[in-house]
């Protein structure tokens, strides 16, 4: 099955028309992008200092060799593998320029090799699909209409009425982020679950 054909069979129906949706919404999305790369991505890097452990052959090969078979299956280069010390379970996609997974040492410590492919497929898939690239995307704007109502014109438009126009518009963004993440997310759920290869 060729790669296209693949996303195309794994991808929850939903997603392509909620992320139309939330498309419209976009705005700035080059200089938002340009900005967390180049500024904000590097320094998000997880350092390699206290308990922070790297995946590699030698540690956590068994998770090294998984994140290496999934990404094959999608043609992806092999992400980066962050482990750190917690008592929960946590995994997440991280990273545009850099693409990453953090994993909780916790994970690793008490899933089975098939619970373990299911959650590293499901984040790897987020990765290849440009999941994150979205998501980081969403943050900025939710952060930059944080900040609008603050500026002087939109101050001074917002004395003559209300925050009700303003509010419905954040709200109608909120609205169609969360749909189009609860799309991508059944799709990554979907690739997971395959490649876990058991409904249990």
């Amino acid at each position: 099955m060729k790669n296209n054909q693949l996303f195309s069979f794994f991808t929850d129906p939903s997603e392509k028309m909620a992320k139309e949706c939330l498309d419209a919404w976009i705005v700035a999305e080059e200089p938002l992008m340009t900005y967390f790369e180049e500024i904000e991505e590097e320094g998000a890097l997880p350092d390699l200092f206290g308990k922070t452990v790297m995946v590699s052959e030698t540690q956590f090969p068994k998770a090294n060799t998984l994140i290496r078979k999934i990404s094959n299956i999608l043609e992806l280069p092999q992400p980066l593998c962050f482990v750190y010390d917690s008592y929960r379970y946590e995994i997440d996609s991280e990273g545009v320029k850099t693409p990453r997974l953090e994993i909780s040492v916790k994970i690793l410590q008490d899933f089975s090799e098939n619970e373990l492919a299911h959650v590293l497929a499901k984040e790897i898939f987020h990765i290849k699909a440009g999941h994150v690239r979205t998501k980081v995307l969403v943050s900025k704007i939710v952060k930059l209409l944080g900040i609008l109502p603050e500026l002087p014109v939109v101050n001074i438009l917002k004395q003559f009425g209300s925050n009700v126009a303003f509010d419905a518009t954040v709200f109608h963004f909120r609205s169609a982020a969360f749909n189009w993440y609860k799309a991508a997310c059944f799709s990554a759920e979907r690739f997971g679950l395959a490649c876990a290869n058991e409904i249990k």
